[in-house]
């Protein structure tokens, strides 16, 4: 009974331990890709244009050279990675479509060369993919012409780990505040950047809100 009892909280223990490990694995993926995507857009925001971009003839300056290796060790084939983001985009729009996206290859190196200091504490990759908006109607997939593109960026971690992240970048309107590039996460915050306007019009009335301690009342 005891050498059963002993199995199992060993069991147990091993489990736990497997778990916690492929968790903290998952999150630094997660963050690799999430890192990818930040990075990407910041490299979008200095093209004068983005249809060398989507023709595939323009890179990000973020990228490591080869052997390109993996935090697990094996290498990292980017032909293959393409072929595959590829191949579930096919299937959700239809390979048919002349207006689904079609992937480029834009980023790709270690986490840690993300940050000039290379402050990163642990492993991660990061891949980097760019293409047109699906929703733009002119059957040109390598060329933009609504200012708006997806960024799709795939981490990877230890033991294999993976976890991705996409995201959409639009070209700002002009306001009195900034022009140029935003990020745009699913359909949040389309113009963050013009948050930064004046949030009363010049030379009006401030208005002024009391509120009392002892009666909780507001005059």
């Amino acid at each position: 009974m005891l050498s059963a009892l002993g199995a199992a909280l060993i069991l147990n223990t091993t489990t736990e331990t497997m778990l916690t490990h492929n968790f903290h694995n998952g999150q630094q993926a997660l963050y690799a890709a999430d890192a990818g995507v930040e990075r990407g857009i910041q490299d979008l925001i200095r093209e004068p244009n983005w249809n060398g971009v989507l023709a595939g003839g323009q890179l990000s300056g973020f990228l490591d050279t080869p052997p390109y290796m993996l935090p697990d060790g094996t290498s990292a084939d980017f032909v293959e990675m393409t072929a595959a983001l590829q191949a579930d985009t096919d299937v959700a729009y239809g390979v048919a479509n002349a207006n689904r996206p079609v992937w480029r290859l834009y980023a790709h190196g270690p986490l840690e060369s993300l940050l000039p200091t290379q402050t990163v504490v642990g492993g991660g990759y990061v891949v980097v993919w760019v293409a047109d908006d699906p929703g733009e109607t002119d059957n040109d997939p390598s060329a933009d012409g609504n200012g708006l593109v997806l960024v799709h960026a795939e981490g990877f971690g230890e033991r294999g780990s993976n976890r991705s992240v996409e995201a959409s970048a639009v070209r700002a309107a002009s306001t009195s505040v900034e022009t140029g590039y935003v990020a745009q996460r699913g359909q949040d915050e389309q113009n963050r950047r013009a948050r930064k306007g004046a949030v009363q019009t010049p030379g009006a009335g401030l208005t002024e809100m009391l509120m009392s301690l002892s009666t909780g009342g507001i005059s």
